[in-house]
């Protein structure tokens, strides 16, 4: 029953996109230009919509990974998206999700947070977007990037170790929010090649994706000359998360190749959003100011692909 349901939404899906495309629908790509290179970006739009929607379908495309949010919910219970076998493959791949529950009637935020694969990524194949639904009595409604977005660079990115450099000290208001001010935001560029009929391929009943599997605390932690050493029982793939004590603002903290640049809160934590590592014998340390003291927890949590059944 469950299959049969997802199957139906899946042609109901390309029968859309079918017909949108042959009526020369194309979904342009959109970039946040002001990037450095390996910066994450974030990207959002108002959508407003007249009632609750009887069905609305949002796909994703991107040359590298995102976390895609509605009304400041993520959308989809995998750590990141899409799958990709091969982490250093940019080629543009689609997600799909129904975000029917999502939404309401009035303002809705659609925001996306990009973290490209590598510091020469593509700054053109960044995020192109589709939303289709229908209300209640059928009408249909629509929309795709274009130069109505807005975009900024995130509070994180890619550093020349392959792992995440993540700034705390810019964690402001939630950026996928709705009451949010963005006079500080800036408009899209979008690039004349889109993403349309030629690259669409049927979507299929199951797709893997990334999901935490498992949190686990590491058996031993050993003070050393710069810092702590931590050994799990086992190694596995994916991130570190601790959190931080009365660290001071500005403060840098390693956690083997990740970084993280202290807001100065009494309590916060650190952890990667897309790169994901084997572990199983972790080394954190700091600058001058970074004491063993200020980590008042340590947890390693295992990330592993998963078949999703469809939407």
């Amino acid at each position: 029953m469950m299959m049969s349901r997802l199957r139906l939404l899946s042609l109901l899906l390309w029968s859309v996109l079918t017909a949108t495309a042959q009526s020369d629908f194309r979904t342009p790509w959109i970039s946040c230009s002001s990037l450095d290179a390996g910066q994450h970006a974030w990207f959002r739009e108002t959508v407003v919509l007249d009632e609750q929607p009887a069905q609305a379908l949002l796909q994703v495309t991107t040359g590298g990974y995102v976390q895609v949010y509605v009304n400041e919910r993520n959308v989809s219970t995998a750590v990141r998206l899409p799958y990709r076998l091969d982490a250093t493959d940019d080629a543009p791949m689609a997600v799909v999700e129904d975000i029917t529950r999502f939404l309401g009637a009035g303002r809705n935020v659609i925001a996306i947070h990009y973290a490209p694969l590598s510091l020469l990524a593509s700054q053109r194949h960044q995020v192109a977007a589709s939303l289709w639904g229908c209300y209640r009595n059928g009408s249909p409604f629509s929309l795709s990037t274009d130069d109505d977005w807005l975009c900024r660079p995130a509070t994180s990115r890619l550093n020349n170790r392959g792992d995440e450099t993540i700034d705390g000290r810019q964690q402001g208001p939630k950026w996928c929010g709705s009451d949010l001010d963005v006079a500080c935001w800036l408009p899209v560029e979008s690039h004349p090649e889109a993403f349309g009929e030629d690259d669409y391929e049927e979507p299929e009943d199951c797709s893997p994706a990334d999901h935490m599997a498992l949190i686990v605390k590491p058996a031993h932690v050993i003070p050393t000359h710069d810092g702590l050493s931590c050994v799990f029982n086992q190694g596995f793939e994916g991130w570190i998360r601790i959190t931080l004590r009365k660290a001071k603002a500005g403060e840098r903290i390693r956690i083997d190749d990740t970084e993280y640049i202290c807001s100065g809160q009494f309590d916060e934590q650190a952890c990667p959003r897309f790169v994901i590592r084997p572990h199983r014998i972790v080394h954190i340390s700091g600058d001058s100011r970074f004491l063993p003291s200020q980590v008042a927890n340590i947890e390693g949590i295992a990330v592993s692909p998963r078949w999703n059944a469809g939407f």
